[in-house]
């Protein structure tokens, strides 16, 4: 059957009993020379604990900068802490759009300026936007929570680096933030102030097992809702469960050990359904240095769009729209026309390692 997320192994979940490896074992991967590193449940909690770091070393709320193009739902530990973060616009090459980002910073200097590597990708706009933090005096935050490990341009530049396993590994939860050693203590201790709750695993295991036996198919098939084109999750608070569990520290090892190989095969799916999709879109996925996130897809306009993706979604593709963008950036479209255009005209197909290639290349086909 197709899914949209990696399966786990049944050697993987054969470990679960057992013992979970240090953080520091798992964090080697991640964690460049000299780094510390945090591990949490998702990317949204490493956010916040960065924004309460800053507040408890400066003793102030600090302005934090997002790109508009960015899922609100990773905002929402941020803003139920009372933080009020400022949209910056980027191009539709996805970098910051730097007349604009001078003109909010002579109202609301970034004291947190954070880059998101989209899609896998290095931005290439990184060397410039550690210009423009240190014109500031900005704390650079390079997000790649859409990539599977460091690459050549991302983790140099930024005082920390987010990473989030759990979008591009068979786990139920896990994001790792690693940090120059300068900043790491405060962070650190920001972090333990935050609930000590972990996620349960119960719901993914289930999900994951069902989808692994020949019940995971006609069930998908019975229960799957098909979402509008212009579908936002709800805006809801996420659950104060910010530690990793432990079903995920003793998933991670078996990941760990294929990452090579999970690089190689996403770049495989990803080359593969480039070919697949033909004239139908631009596929702006050209992953020959990086693994990819997702397959990429640009649409001439949002009526094509929207026609394509209703057509994938009734053959059982999977293809998705992102992200749900900040009420901020749909109240101010001529400041972010560029990232409203983006959400209108990208789609996205999956190319993780557990992808059936041949039933997703027949339904593209039909």
């Amino acid at each position: 059957m197709l899914t949209a997320a990696p399966l786990p192994r049944w050697s993987d979940l054969a470990t679960l009993p057992g013992k979970a490896a240090s953080d520091e074992t798992l964090a080697a991967p991640w964690r460049r020379s000299g780094d510390e590193a945090l591990w949490f449940s998702r990317g949204a909690w490493a956010l916040r604990a960065l924004a309460d770091g800053w507040r408890l070393a400066n003793d102030t709320k600090p302005a934090i900068w997002l790109p508009d193009y960015f899922c609100n739902q990773s905002a929402r530990p941020l803003r139920d802490a009372g933080y009020e973060p400022v949209f910056y616009p980027v191009q539709r090459d996805l970098t910051p759009r730097w007349k604009d980002c001078q003109a909010l910073a002579g109202i609301q200097p970034p004291d947190i300026f954070v880059l998101v590597h989209y899609f896998g990708r290095t931005n290439p706009a990184t060397i410039e936007t550690a210009g423009f933090c240190r014109q500031f005096n900005a704390l650079l935050v390079e997000d790649a929570a859409h990539v599977l490990r460091p690459v050549t341009g991302i983790g140099e530049h930024g005082a920390a680096v987010l990473y989030s396993p759990h979008k591009l590994l068979a786990l139920p939860d896990g994001a790792i933030l690693t940090l120059r050693e300068a900043l790491a203590p405060v962070v650190a201790r920001a972090a333990a102030n935050l609930a000590e709750a972990r996620p349960s695993p119960r719901g993914w295991l289930l999900r994951r097992t069902l989808q692994k036996t020949p019940l995971g198919g006609p069930l998908a098939s019975a229960t799957r809702k098909l979402p509008a084109f212009t579908a936002d999750p709800l805006d809801l608070s996420l659950p104060e469960t910010p530690v990793l569990s432990d079903a995920a520290r003793k998933l991670l090892p078996g990941e760990i050990a294929r990452l090579d190989a999970i690089a190689e095969t996403r770049r495989h799916h990803a080359k593969t359904l480039s070919k697949a999709v033909g004239n139908r879109a631009e596929v702006l996925t050209h992953p020959n240095e990086y693994a990819p996130y997702r397959l990429v897809m640009q649409m001439e306009d949002e009526r094509r769009a929207a026609k394509i993706f209703d057509q994938l979604q009734k053959r059982g593709t999977l293809v998705e729209t992102w992200p749900d963008v900040a009420p901020e950036v749909k109240r101010d479209p001529d400041r972010h026309r560029d990232a409203l255009l983006l959400r209108r005209t990208l789609l996205f197909l999956p190319v993780h390692q557990s992808l059936d290639l041949k039933n997703l290349l027949n339904r593209l086909r039909r």
